[in-house]
C-alpha cells in the first residue's frame, strides 16, 4: 500500500502532538490571540463602518467562568458553546472570558495587565513621516498618508501573552504605534488627534471568526494543550493552517525587539475605494550579539541599543488584490502578487526610556485598531472582536488599578 505524503503528514501530527503535550503546552498558552488595548464595542456583532461612530458601553458583569488558564472563577461550569454562526454571541463570551481571566490575574497579583501583550518591554517616542509627493503613489494617499506629513508618534513593544513571563519563551511579539497630531474626526471616541496601528511580527493570525476563538478558549480551559481545536474530530476538521500560523509564531527566538518585521495581520481601509494590510520593516539590518539569558532581556536589550542609536522602521503598505479575503484571517496575502509598498519612514532616536514613572505610563497608555480615523476602518472578524473586547478590557483594567487611560507618556 502507498501511503501520500498527506496522510504520512496528518499520522506524524496527530502522533507527536499528542506525545509533545507539555513541550506544546508551554509554547501555545504564550500566545496570545488579541493584540493591543482598548477599543470601542458594538456586542451586537454588526460591523461598525466609518459613518458609525461608536458609542461606549458600560464595562459587563461576567458569569462564574472557567479561564483558559485553568484558574476556576466562583464555579466551572460546561464549556461555553455560542449558537452556530452567531457572531455577536461568540464575541459576548469572549467579552465575559477576557474579563474574567483580568479578575482572577489581579486577585492573584494585586495589578490588573491587558488580557493580550500584557508585559511591555518599553514605550519610546518616535517619528513617522511620510514619504514625498514624487516618491508616494497617488493610489496610496490617505488617511494620514498624505505627502510629506509628519507626526510625532509613541511605540509600545511587547509580548503576547496575558500574564508577563520570561523573554525566553515562545511568543508573538508586539510593535503598537501611536500617532500625534492627526486632524479629522475619528471611528472611536475615547481619545482625539491619535491613530494607532497594531502590529506583531507574523503576517496571519490563527483564529479565523468569533465561534472559533471561542473553541480556542473551551479548548484551553483546562490548562493543557488545546488539541481539540487544532485536533477537532476527523482529519479533515482538523484546523491544520491554524497550528502552521502557531507554530510559526514559536519558533521565533529574537533577542532585538527592532531587529523584527512587525504586520497588521489583518485589514483595513485605504480610503473609500481600497484596502489593505500594513507591516514595519527595520530600515537595515541588525545582526547583533545581544544576551538572552536573563527574564527580561528583551527590555534591557532595547534599553542598551537606544542608550547610544537610533532606529528606523519603513512602514509599508500592501493593497487587497482580486482573491484576497478580509475575512478569512488565518491566510497571508501572497506578496508576491501585491508586494508592500514603502509609504512612510518610523525612527525611534536614542533615548532613555527605561524609568519607573514612564514604564509605568506605558502600562497606563491605551492602543487600539479602532483609534482611526474613518479612511483607515478596521476590517474582518478579528477586528469586530477587538471593537468589543478591548474597549471592556481596558476600563475594567483601569478601574481595578485605580489609573486613568492616558493617550500619553
Amino acid at each position: 500500500m502507498i501511503i501520500s505524503p498527506r496522510w504520512l503528514l496528518v499520522v506524524i501530527l496527530s502522533t507527536t502532538a499528542f506525545a509533545a503535550e507539555t513541550d506544546a503546552d508551554k509554547k501555545l498558552r504564550a500566545l496570545s490571540p488579541i493584540d493591543g488595548e482598548a477599543a470601542g464595542r458594538d456586542i451586537d456583532g454588526k460591523p461598525l463602518r466609518s459613518s458609525e461612530p461608536v458609542a461606549p458601553n458600560p464595562v459587563a458583569k461576567e458569569p462564574a467562568l472557567t479561564l483558559p488558564s485553568g484558574v476556576p472563577v466562583d464555579a466551572a461550569p460546561e464549556p461555553v458553546v455560542p449558537a452556530a454562526g452567531s457572531e455577536a454571541e461568540a464575541v459576548g463570551v469572549i467579552v465575559r472570558l477576557a474579563q474574567a481571566q483580568v479578575r482572577a490575574q489581579h486577585a492573584a497579583d494585586k495589578i490588573a495587565h491587558r488580557d493580550a501583550h500584557a508585559k511591555h518591554h518599553g514605550c519610546v517616542k518616535a517619528s513617522f513621516t511620510v514619504l514625498d509627493k514624487d516618491k508616494l503613489p497617488e493610489n496610496l494617499r490617505a488617511g494620514v498618508l498624505q505627502p510629506g506629513a509628519s507626526y510625532p508618534a509613541i511605540i509600545r513593544y511587547s509580548n503576547g501573552q496575558g500574564k508577563p513571563a520570561p523573554d525566553s519563551k515562545g511568543d508573538g511579539r508586539g510593535m503598537a504605534v501611536k500617532l500625534f497630531g492627526v486632524p479629522g474626526p475619528k471611528l472611536h471616541p475615547s481619545e482625539s488627534g491619535t491613530q494607532d496601528f497594531l502590529m506583531i511580527n507574523h503576517p496571519a493570525f490563527f483564529v479565523r471568526s468569533a465561534t472559533d476563538y471561542v473553541a480556542f478558549m473551551n479548548a484551553t480551559a483546562g490548562g493543557g494543550f488545546p488539541r481539540s481545536f487544532f485536533f477537532n474530530g476527523w482529519p479533515w476538521n482538523w484546523r491544520m493552517k491554524e497550528l502552521g500560523v502557531v507554530v510559526s509564531i514559536m519558533r521565533q527566538s529574537p533577542t532585538d525587539m527592532l531587529a523584527l518585521r512587525y504586520f497588521s495581520m489583518v485589514p483595513y481601509r485605504l480610503g473609500p475605494e481600497r484596502n489593505m494590510k500594513y507591516s514595519a520593516k527595520p530600515c537595515a539590518d541588525r545582526r547583533k550579539g545581544y544576551p538572552s539569558e536573563s527574564r527580561d532581556f528583551l527590555r534591557e536589550n532595547l534599553t542598551t541599543a537606544l542608550a547610544s542609536e537610533s532606529a528606523c522602521f519603513d512602514f509599508m503598505v500592501q493593497l487587497q488584490a482580486p482573491g484576497m479575503s478580509l475575512e478569512d484571517s488565518v491566510v497571508a496575502w501572497d506578496e508576491k502578487e501585491s508586494p508592500f509598498v514603502p509609504v512612510a519612514r518610523i525612527v525611534v532616536e536614542p533615548q532613555a526610556f527605561d524609568t519607573p514613572e514612564q514604564m509605568t505610563a506605558c502600562e497606563n497608555l491605551s492602543f487600539s485598531p479602532w483609534h482611526a480615523v474613518p479612511e483607515h476602518e478596521p476590517l474582518g472578524p478579528v477586528n469586530r472582536i477587538r471593537l468589543a473586547v478591548y474597549d471592556a478590557v481596558s476600563g475594567l483594567r483601569h478601574e481595578l488599578n485605580g489609573a486613568k487611560p492616558s493617550p500619553r507618556l
